[in-house]
Parts: structure tokens; C-alpha cells; sequence
């Protein structure tokens, strides 16, 4: 949806964020990037361990590797691993400091991982601000998918529960 959004004019898409640390994930969004003629989109992958292993009770034919991996060795897109990309939070930083104020809206569809670690960056090379204070001056609205319980993420579906959870609760209660 937000490819074909950017595509008609009615937003603009600037990245598109992975948020857990399965590594095949981020070359499925650069596959449905450039399928959309939007490779240039920035994409950034969360390289820490949760949700790393492939989903409990997603082998066989619609296991994680065989879906991506057919994905991504059938259209070839410029990023086919985490191994290929940024971390998601250096991406937010980078693409939040080039925008004009409050001028960002963040749609986050599943775990806030990502969100939770740009909250938690400090000052770098794209912004002398915290990231609490760089998503204070550039991000106008949040609207996200139930991040503390989306996909089982509370019961451990696709890694440890109180990461998830946990990452969730810190983005809510430090969200400015």
C-alpha cells in the first residue's frame, strides 16, 4: 500500500523499515520496493537476535526461507539481506534528520523494535539531537499495529516474549 501511495502522489514513501532480526526479511521489502519501481527507497533491518530464527510453526511451503528466498533469488532486488543494508534505527536517523520539521508520519506494522532503538540513540553524524528529541522535532504522527501483541509477538511466536513486549512498552512510554 505505501508503494502504491508514493507511486500516485498521495505520500512519500522515504524508508521502509525491517523490525526483527529474521535476515532474509529486509530482501523481501527491497524485492516489493523495486518491483514498485521504488529502489531507492531507503531500507533499513534490525540486526539484533529477536525473531532471528525462522518463526515457530512457519516450515514447510510457507516457511520464512523458502518464501524469501525464492522471492529474492527470482527478482534479484539490490538488497538481499540484512548483511546489505543499514540497521533500521541509523536509517530513521538519517532519513528523519533530512526532513523538515514535524513533517513525518510513521506507519509501524508490527513489532517496535526499530522504534525502541532510535528512542534510545544519542547524537551521530545526521543529527546533534537524542533520538527522543529528533522524533520530537521531526515526526508529526505514529499510527502503529498493536506492537505489543501483533503476530503472537506475546507469546513467543517469533522470539522471546519480553523482548518483544519489552521494546513495545519502552517505545510507548518514552514516545514524546
Amino acid at each position: 500500500l505505501a508503494n502504491a501511495l508514493h507511486l500516485s502522489g498521495e505520500a512519500e514513501l522515504i524508508a521502509v523499515l525491517h523490525n526483527t532480526g529474521f535476515k532474509l526479511g529486509v530482501g523481501g521489502v527491497s524485492t516489493i520496493n523495486t518491483f514498485y519501481g521504488n529502489a531507492n527507497v531507503e531500507v533499513g533491518a534490525f540486526k539484533g537476535t529477536f525473531g532471528q530464527d525462522e518463526c515457530n510453526g512457519c516450515a514447510g511451503a510457507f516457511g520464512q526461507n523458502q518464501y524469501l528466498g525464492t522471492m529474492i533469488s527470482t527478482h534479484n532486488p539490490p538488497i538481499q539481506s540484512a548483511d546489505d543494508c543499514d540497521e533500521a534505527w541509523t536509517v530513521y536517523r538519517r532519513v528523519l534528520a533530512a526532513q523538515p520539521d514535524n513533517s513525518v508520519n510513521i506507519a509501524s506494522i508490527g513489532m517496535l523494535t526499530n522504534l525502541a532503538l532510535l528512542l534510545q540513540s544519542g547524537p551521530d553524524e545526521y543529527s546533534p539531537l537524542s533520538g527522543v528529541d529528533l522524533v520530537s522535532a521531526k515526526v508529526d504522527r505514529i499510527v502503529y499495529m498493536d506492537g505489543g501483541y501483533n503476530f503472537e509477538c506475546a507469546v513467543g511466536f517469533v522470539g522471546d516474549a519480553d523482548d518483544c513486549a519489552g521494546t513495545s512498552q519502552y517505545t510507548i512510554d518514552n514516545w514524546p
